[in-house]
């Protein structure tokens, strides 16, 4: 629902810039050749105010997808950010990958390879039972009920404030396509819904299966990596 939200957004945004820029260009004009009344000039400043808005956005977005974290807002540089954006892009590409009769291009059986993979890695494993004797664990090594008291107390809304701006704000964005960024600027609108959450949790009431997802990216850690084993996973 968020990432189509974004989509909508997104199109109107442009939408929006292209019809500023028609009208700037048509009152930019009429100002060269001295048509343009008071109330005109004042509406040309108000479209080019808006229209530098929409490209900070543009740069903004750009140096996010970059990752370039040297580089300050404001600098226009849209052109470098979109440059590494795509190096990324294409050094973390994966053309093909080695499958049990050979190397498989095409997108759906590497998928079915990369699934498989992850099958086997994350099946459990087969052992016998065992147990500890109730005085395996030395006394001094055993969790106090102090100890025991903090770790069980429920998740206080400042305990989750800071676990949220000490993230890096700007990193990828997770599986509901938003970055740190939005929950931190955001805090005050989204923190009754994060706080619910918790605590759910923490009573047992929270339906896990519904968060339980993750992305996986496979990212090459040398050259035309074609093996699942030497693909760092990203989850």
């Amino acid at each position: 629902m968020i990432r189509g939200w974004a989509s909508n957004k997104v199109a109107a945004l442009n939408k929006q810039k292209n019809d500023l820029a028609t009208e700037y260009n048509f009152l930019d004009n009429e100002a060269e050749q001295g048509r343009l009344p008071q109330l005109g000039l004042d509406r040309l400043k108000v479209v080019a105010d808006e229209l530098d808005n929409i490209w900070s956005l543009e740069e903004i977005k750009a140096r996010q997808r970059s990752r370039d974290r040297n580089i300050l807002e404001g600098d226009r540089n849209i052109a470098y950010f979109q440059a590494l954006a795509n190096q990324r892009a294409r050094k973390k590409t994966v053309d093909c990958l080695m499958g049990p009769n050979g190397l498989v291009h095409e997108k759906f059986g590497m998928i079915n390879i990369a699934v498989d993979f992850y099958k086997k890695l994350f099946a459990k494993d087969s052992r016998d039972d065992f147990t500890f004797h109730s005085d395996f664990w030395d006394t001094d090594g055993l969790v106090t009920e102090a100890e025991n008291s903090l770790l069980t107390a429920p998740f206080s809304e400042e305990e989750i404030k800071d676990a949220v701006f000490s993230s890096y704000a700007e990193g990828a964005p997770g599986p509901d396509g938003l970055s740190f960024l939005f929950y931190q600027k955001f805090w005050g609108v989204v923190k009754h819904d994060l706080v619910k959450l918790f605590d759910d949790f923490y009573r047992g009431n929270l339906d896990l299966h519904r968060l339980k997802f993750a992305t996986i990216s496979l990212i090459p850690k040398v050259a035309e990596a074609k093996d699942m084993k030497i693909l760092d996973q990203l989850v």
